[in-house]
């Protein structure tokens, strides 16, 4: 008939519960400052190691969504950078016409190339569905 236990578990799972918010806030806070991939990448491995609880493995995987974004935005800009150069690519006085322009070309391909290199070389996001995409596009 005592109570005093459920008080006690009560204040546990509140205080737990506060817990969980601040830890969603400081991965919210933390991933403001990424502006490339390989940042929030670092960011997501940092944080996956701590995500055990629902509620954080949830802010920690809308953030893997929002790093598959960066990547998203990356290819665009290539791409719009690529079809709009295509024709008179920006190459230097010291490199021939056409080698010039492979080269370039190849500069954006491993541009892209190492950030799907990053984003296949991570074990904890492979099952997700911005990774399928991230591989066909």
């Amino acid at each position: 008939k005592a109570t005093k236990w459920h008080d006690d578990y009560n204040i546990f799972k509140n205080g737990v519960k506060d817990l969980e918010v601040m830890m969603q806030n400081v991965i919210t806070s933390a991933f403001e400052t990424v502006v490339t991939t390989d940042q929030g990448l670092q960011m997501l491995e940092a944080f996956h190691h701590l995500s055990k609880r629902e509620a954080i493995k949830r802010a920690v995987e809308k953030k893997a969504s929002d790093v598959y974004g960066i990547f998203g935005n990356e290819l665009n800009n290539v791409f719009k950078e690529f079809n709009a150069n295509r024709k008179n690519p920006p190459i230097g006085p010291q490199f021939p016409k056409y080698a010039g322009a492979a080269l370039w070309a190849k500069g954006l391909q491993k541009r892209l190339q190492y950030q799907m290199d990053l984003l296949n070389s991570t074990y904890y996001l492979k099952s997700c569905r911005e990774h399928e995409d991230a591989q066909t596009q």
